[in-house]
Parts: C-alpha cells; structure tokens; sequence
C-alpha cells in the first residue's frame, strides 16, 4: 500500500510538473501554434491539407519561430532546442525540394539564419513583409495550389499584415527602448489600431462570396479584427482624454 501511494504522488508530481511553469516554458520554442495556425488557414484557402503538408507547416514554424524565440531567450551554449531547429530546417528543406519548391530553399535559410536581425531592420516595412511571406505559405506552399492565387495573396497577405501589427503592440516599450521602429513604436497604439484595423478592411476585397462555411470563417475572422482594433481604438481615446 504505501508503494502504490508513493507511485500515485510520484504520477501526480510528473503531470504537475507537465503543466507547470517547465512545460510552459517549451511552447514558445516549439512555434506549434504558428504551424496549427498555418495549416487552419490553409483549409480556410481552400487547400487539401495532407499530411506532407502539415510536417513541412510545423518543420517551417519551428525553425522560424521557434528558434528565433529561442534565441531571444538563451545565449549559452547549444542545448536540444539548437539542435531540434536544425533538424526541422533540414526536415523542411528536404520537403520543400521534394515538392518542387526549389525557390523556397533558399528563402528559408535566410528566414532560420538572419529573422532575429532582419525583422528589428524592417522598421515599419515588416508587417508587409510578414504578411506576403505568410500569404505565399497559405497559397504557394499546397500541392493544388493555383487557381485565383492573387486574389487570395491579397486577401491572406492583408489579413497578416494587420495581425503582425497588433502582435507588435505588446512590445512597443521594449522595442522603443532598443530603437526598433515598428509601426506601434512610430504611430502609437492608438494609430496602430487604427491602421490595423483599415489594413484589415482592405481584403474584404478579395473574399469569397461566402458559399462554403470556410468563406464565412475567414469573413468572420476580418470583422473580428476590425470591431476589435475599433473596440480598442475608442478604450485607448478614452484613457488618453482621462
């Protein structure tokens, strides 16, 4: 009995341990929620999502993500993670050729080796730059890609463009301080919402009439961010007129 006790503490301990504070830490370096998010968009785009697909999706976002967040954390020695992002680089590398994108090759190198240092240069040019590069992935990336491309670049590109906007609004004093001029840092959050919120506005040009319920998901997905970036933009006014 007081084996089968110390059995059930030691089980309890582990699965604490699992959803405690060490297990929260390991979700930003995996990116996972970057990749599941990639893939949802894709189905949205209308895409087969198979499961070449969905390796090369969470491969991309690791080696991305997860190592750009991982080096904004550590600057010791190599650990597991330095070698995890490696193995996904290659891993995605490898699928990418062998799905005949052959130009993206290279474009990941660059993303995995110099995406700490480039996205801080962007200034306010890298919401544009993070929404084409997401908007290529969505629509580029599947293996039935094609059909009405630019008209879903656009729709993509302008959609991630507005949310690079908003994610950079939680850094605006940190990137302030390290003279990083993202579009919340030059325009206020106040201006940032506002702008997100128009950017967001704009792919309601290119979407889907609304004959599947992907169509409305992502038309539900672009009013959200409007009524939220202009929910926030009256709080913001108010606090400021206070």
């Amino acid at each position: 009995m007081l084996y089968l006790k110390r059995a059930v503490g030691t089980a309890r301990a582990a699965s604490h341990t699992m959803r405690g504070p060490a297990f929260a830490n390991v979700r930003p370096f995996l990116g996972a929620e970057v990749g599941a998010s990639l893939v949802l968009s894709q189905m949205l785009a209308h895409h087969a999502v198979t499961p070449e697909l969905c390796l090369l999706d969470f491969a991309i976002t690791h080696c991305v993500y997860g190592r750009d967040r991982y080096l904004d954390r550590y600057t010791g020695p190599l650990t597991t993670w330095s070698f995890s992002t490696t193995a996904a680089w290659v891993g995605a590398s490898y699928l990418l050729l062998d799905a005949g994108q052959w130009a993206c090759v290279p474009v990941l190198a660059l993303l995995v080796l110099g995406y700490k240092d480039y996205k801080a240069k962007l200034g306010v040019f890298k919401p544009i730059v993070i929404g084409a590069l997401w908007s290529y992935a969505i629509n580029g990336l599947p293996v039935d890609a094609g059909g009405s491309f630019w008209d879903a670049f656009w729709l993509y590109g302008t959609l991630y463009a507005s949310a690079s906007n908003l994610a950079d609004i939680k850094d605006v004093s940190a990137d302030a301080e390290r003279g990083i001029e993202t579009v919340p840092v030059k325009f206020g959050v106040n201006g940032t919402y506002v702008l997100s919120g128009v950017v967001a506005s704009l792919s309601l040009t290119a979407l889907p009439a609304g004959a599947s319920w992907e169509d409305y998901a992502i038309q539900a997905v672009v009013v959200a961010i409007m009524c939220y970036c202009g929910l926030k933009t009256s709080v913001v006014s108010s606090v400021a007129e206070e």
